[in-house]
């Protein structure tokens, strides 16, 4: 790209400047550096003749979604937004960063609310490999099957008796991306 003799450009491009290093012209606007997109995020060219460009989460292994602070009492749906995809299979559940260890609590996972929806984890699953300690993690591998619900749900059957919080992390592949 190429600055014309007014100072206006087509495109983005590099002019040296005395003593500040390289300033980058988009179109009237001065930038320190070139933008780029770092996975899993990417730049396209939906319109395909170089107009605006869009940035959309590329396909890939990534973490789908997070619900940090579960409460092990609850026996109410706790949500688990699924973020950057539409179409995802989700590899593994990592839970985490326990406040103390889990006595008969167990519950399942599923795609909608209310124990309804497909269970990703079944209603009977239990959590004892949570310790208390903060460092201690389970990881949970669900039959492979592919996923277009935005939204998870952690519906506890057995809430636990004494107060316990956890984290739980959503991983998995993104098959059809979402546009941002």
């Amino acid at each position: 790209m190429q600055i014309s003799r007014s100072g206006r450009s087509s495109g983005a491009a590099r002019t040296a400047v005395s003593g500040n290093g390289a300033v980058y012209h988009n179109n009237g606007q001065l930038l320190g550096r070139e933008h780029y997109a770092v996975e899993p995020l990417r730049w396209t060219d939906p319109d395909g003749i170089g107009g605006p460009p869009r940035l959309e989460v590329q396909p890939g292994y990534l973490q789908l979604g997070a619900l940090l602070g579960a409460d092990g009492t609850l026996t109410t749906d706790q949500l688990i937004e699924i973020k950057g995809a539409h179409e995802y299979i989700i590899d593994k559940i990592v839970l985490c960063r326990s406040t103390a260890m889990p006595g008969a609590m167990a519950g399942g996972i599923y795609t909608r609310n209310a124990k309804a929806g497909v269970a990703i984890l079944p209603a009977g699953q239990v959590y004892t490999g949570l310790t208390g300690d903060p460092w201690s993690v389970v990881t949970l591998s669900p039959a492979e099957a592919l996923r277009a619900a935005p939204y998870l749900y952690l519906s506890l059957t057995t809430p636990n008796a004494a107060p316990i919080t956890f984290d739980v992390l959503v991983f998995g592949r993104v098959i059809r991306a979402l546009e941002v």
